[in-house]
């Protein structure tokens, strides 16, 4: 595993309460870490500041939902059902991130 990989699920792993030699790849950050919302953000931050990378082209809200209000509960209500955002893997993450160095 490379210094990126390593620093990236290591916080991730601290953030979402799952084991580090659980995670892959694969994992989801979403789905499988459950981290969504406010708490992806701040993991994202965290990652910014301690891999030293800017996350300013990435567009967060196509994957996590932002925390609810009145009005997205509302809204959902209407729907029955929330909005489908696209899936997140540790690998699409990092990803972005080498793409950014280079």
């Amino acid at each position: 595993m490379d210094q990126t990989t390593e620093c990236v699920c290591s916080i991730l792993a601290r953030r979402s309460g799952v084991p580090v030699e659980r995670l892959g790849m694969n994992t989801r950050i979403v789905q499988d870490l459950r981290l969504d919302a406010d708490d992806a953000i701040s993991a994202f931050i965290e990652i910014s500041k301690r891999c030293k990378v800017e996350f300013v082209d990435f567009d967060v809200t196509l994957y996590f939902r932002s925390e609810p209000s009145i009005l997205t509960i509302f809204q959902s209500w209407l729907r029955r059902t929330a909005p489908l955002k696209q899936v997140l893997t540790i690998e699409q993450l990092i990803g972005f991130m080498r793409r950014r160095e280079s």
